[in-house]
């Protein structure tokens, strides 16, 4: 006699038996996804860093083997190293192929399995050709991928193309244009004095911040925009907010009012005996000058005292050396730097706005 707890058991077994069955298909058929990691590097440039990671991995698996295939051959396999993270004893090693491409292969020992989990699984390093395009990318495929799982069983892959850019140099100091504080002008050093993140040699006021992300205040006295200070400082910002109580402006953007290619931050406009230094001395000077009150029209010897240039010697001047009162950077920071004349390359020509920036005349 059947009863209902026999019935109730029976299904209970038959469920379970389903499970024991079919659960481990469904393991060993989940799909594992490769997913070839953004790269870039500068043309004829070495030892570029490449992640390739493995998705969606359900159970561990024993070897990886994939071909790592540029198309246009300006890639060149290098080397390989397993990440550390997921399986710290298996082997990468890799040969190149008469395709350009490279075959890179996984390769535990015998008993050591690649963990399960998402993430890099390893890293190759590459040369680029010098023919490479600067400022271009291109897909970078995994084909012939073969993923074996525990036990020696291969997995379906699908295989995720990642995308590769050649980072553009214009000025040839191997420093990529988009990281470069000078990219018109070759500077490898990359000083950068007063750290706005405009590189010295094509900084018109090194010594003080006058950047799109940094800048010093500045005010219109007497017709010339220039800094000013407040105790010993000047004041560094980074909007015109910090300004506004000294009754100025945040000055940024290489701003250059009088376009002597001296910035506005730096301009010394009233260091008058030339020692770079503005102090008692130019203060003395000015205040005994016969000059004060008349025009430069009638007195051309005056010419040096009109320190805002309005043809006239005045209280204006007088304001203005006060201001710079102290300053002692005059010698440095108010050289004046041109604009970098341009380095087009092939199929490139660059073009110049008044402010000294480079535009792409191709657009």
């Amino acid at each position: 006699m059947i009863t209902k707890n026999t019935i109730i058991f029976s299904i209970r077994l038959l469920v379970s038996l389903c499970f024991l069955v079919f659960f481990p298909l469904l393991i060993q058929a989940a799909d594992v996804e490769l997913t070839v990691g953004n790269g870039s590097g500068l043309p004829d440039s070495q030892n570029n860093p490449l992640v390739v990671s493995l998705l969606n991995l359900f159970d561990p698996v024993k070897a990886v083997q994939m071909d790592i295939r540029d198309v246009d051959d300006y890639l060149v396999c290098t080397g390989c190293t397993p990440d550390p993270a997921r399986a710290p004893t298996f082997e990468c090693y890799f040969n190149e192929l008469v395709d350009g491409s490279c075959r890179v292969i996984l390769n535990p020992p015998e008993l050591e399995l690649i963990s399960t989990g998402d993430g890099p699984i390893f890293t190759i390093t590459y040369d680029v050709s010098p023919s490479a395009p600067s400022g271009e990318c291109r897909d970078l495929n995994p084909e012939n991928v073969i993923v074996l799982d525990q036990n020696s069983d291969p997995l379906d892959a699908i295989s995720t193309p990642g995308e590769f850019c050649f980072q553009s140099d214009i000025d040839d100091d191997s420093i990529p244009d988009d990281e470069d504080n000078c990219p018109y002008v070759s500077n490898p050093d990359q000083l950068d004095a007063d750290s706005d993140g405009v590189g010295d040699v094509c900084d018109n006021c090194p010594c003080h911040p006058n950047s799109p992300a940094l800048g010093t205040c500045v005010k219109n006295v007497g017709g010339v925009m220039m800094s000013y200070r407040e105790g010993d400082s000047f004041i560094t910002c980074e909007d015109n907010t910090v300004c506004t109580a000294t009754d100025g402006t945040c000055q940024k953007e290489q701003g250059d009012y009088n376009e002597n290619y001296i910035g506005d931050a730096c301009e010394c406009y009233a260091n008058l005996i030339s020692d770079g230094t503005i102090n008692s001395a130019d203060l003395l000077d000015l205040q005994q000058s016969p000059c004060f009150g008349k025009t430069i029209l009638a007195n051309p010897g005056c010419q040096e005292y009109d320190l805002n240039g309005d043809g006239r010697v005045s209280t204006w001047d007088y304001i203005i050396l006060k201001l710079h009162y102290g300053r002692d950077d005059c010698e440095t920071c108010g050289a004046g730097i041109p604009p970098p004349a341009p380095v087009p390359k092939t199929g490139q020509i660059l073009c110049w706005d008044s402010d000294g920036n480079s535009t792409n005349c191709n657009g």
